[in-house]
């Protein structure tokens, strides 16, 4: 597999490395922070009348460098299976409170619940994905850290928020069928909603019945969208008669130094990478 010049996989363990798994696609990046233009980002989609865990195992096996041992390598999973619980709440009840402690079944498939502590938001996210896979990629790939999309976001997004910032920031993000809506203010967390792809009237219902929730303002608070243009575009128009200020976002400023792969590079894995 072609790698630009700048990467240079005999030092991995100066590397990040962040596999981004979707109903799709498969894709992985690579970045080290401190080489001009040391980042690189490959996608490959998912064959429908082949066994996604035959695909994910070939890949690994072919591309032998994704089982190197990186400074961290992350395993992200895009899916709808998830839940979001208060950090607080979550230590206090425990897992099982929340997902039964046998293994469940999805599309026919054994699943693993999971969880990965957003600390910045003091939240923590519960997600499902394929027991076959999760056992896999646990045995080939470095100490791997599983996370789910909904995760990195937090992530990202709470980096973007200044602590006394004068507005608040409703975030709609849209992945895997679904609009994932955040809203912060002050620097806090002060809402999250998961909304499944209907109707752009009915995302619109949604969206705005919780900034009416929040209190947000028409002309002083702000919404930024991002994620699946094609199904976020529509929405749009709608938006702007009732809100001043939306914005799409792409990848963040900081990654301009990271050459041209940072403009394909799905915008919840900057969460893992920045």
């Amino acid at each position: 597999m072609f790698f630009p010049q700048s990467i240079s996989l005999s030092d991995a363990e100066q590397y990040t490395l962040a596999i981004r798994l979707s109903a799709e696609h498969f894709s992985f990046a690579i970045r080290n922070p401190l080489v001009p233009n040391g980042y690189v980002y490959r996608e490959t989609s998912f064959e429908k009348d082949i066994p996604r865990l035959d695909q994910i195992e070939k890949t690994i096996f072919d591309l032998t460098f994704l089982t190197q041992r990186y400074a961290q390598t992350w395993v992200q999973v895009v899916s709808p299976h998830y839940t979001l619980v208060p950090s607080d709440f979550f230590e206090s009840k425990g897992r099982e409170t929340f997902f039964p402690t046998s293994p469940q079944k999805t599309d026919n498939q054994e699943t693993v619940t999971l969880s990965d502590t957003s600390s910045s938001t003091r939240n923590e996210v519960l997600f499902q994905m394929e027991q076959a896979e999760y056992e896999f990629l646990s045995r080939h790939l470095f100490s791997p850290r599983f996370t789910h999309h909904t995760a990195s976001l937090l992530r990202l997004w709470k980096g973007e928020v200044p602590h006394f910032e004068p507005f608040a920031r409703m975030h709609l993000h849209f992945v895997a069928g679904q609009m994932d809506i955040a809203v912060f203010r002050e620097g806090r967390l002060i809402a999250f909603q998961p909304v499944k792809q209907d109707s752009v009237q009915n995302l619109f219902y949604f969206a705005m019945n919780l900034w009416s929730a929040c209190r947000l303002q028409q002309l002083h608070d702000r919404i930024f969208v991002s994620g699946d243009a094609d199904a976020y575009t529509p929405l749009l128009p709608l938006l702007g008669r009732y809100v001043q200020h939306v914005e799409t976002k792409g990848a963040p400023c900081e990654t301009f130094l990271m050459g041209q792969d940072a403009t394909q590079t799905p915008y919840d894995l900057f969460g893992l990478l920045l």
